[in-house]
């Protein structure tokens, strides 16, 4: 129960994160979609040839028999990604911050041999610290002036960052109180 609701804090702040990188994107690259670049390279050219259209009469039963399945299948698929994506979204991002972490050591350490117990405390502190870190560089960003170039007002990007930034640190920050708190190994935290 410890572990699951310290775990759940935790796929909330990686939700939340991927909230804010998505937002920082979408409000940095508004203007390269606006732009003549976006959709030369994007976006083919207009053909003045037009295509014949085909159309095949289905039985009445058999289309509603197929509406039936396109909708279960629908909510079966919806109700999967509500369980499963965020699940994978905090599972990936474990293995990225832990994976930074053993990058970054040999560096810190100068490749000198640690022990387990060192190394181990710091995977933790340095996966923490990259988790704060992605966090705060698109609240950063989200400062750019770039209003005059998107149809949104500047004070609106910004405040919506700053919700999402707010929220990041709150979940993560709840995280990292609870597994002190109850004292969990970092390896099984989120």
């Amino acid at each position: 129960m410890k572990r699951t609701l310290t775990n759940t804090l935790g796929t909330f702040g990686y939700l939340s994160l991927t909230m804010q990188w998505l937002w920082l994107c979408v409000t940095l690259g508004m203007p390269l979609i606006k732009s003549g670049w976006f959709h030369t390279l994007f976006l083919p050219n207009h053909s003045s040839q037009t295509l014949p259209t085909y159309t095949v009469d289905i039985p009445q039963p058999l289309a509603i028999l197929f509406m039936v399945l396109a909708v279960i299948f629908a909510v079966g698929m919806s109700i999967y990604a509500v369980i499963a994506v965020p699940k994978t979204i905090a599972k990936t991002g474990k293995k990225v911050t832990t994976s930074t972490a053993r990058v970054v050591i040999p560096r810190i350490t100068h490749r000198q041999p640690i022990s387990k117990k060192r190394e181990k405390t710091l995977i933790e502190r340095i996966s923490w610290s990259a988790k704060f870190i992605a966090a705060t560089i698109p609240l950063i960003a989200a400062f750019i002036p770039i209003s005059s170039q998107l149809s949104l007002d500047q004070s609106i990007v910004s405040s919506v960052a700053i919700v999402c930034g707010v929220c990041t640190f709150a979940w993560f920050a709840g995280q990292f109180v609870l597994a002190r708190l109850f004292a969990l190994d970092q390896r099984v935290v989120w």
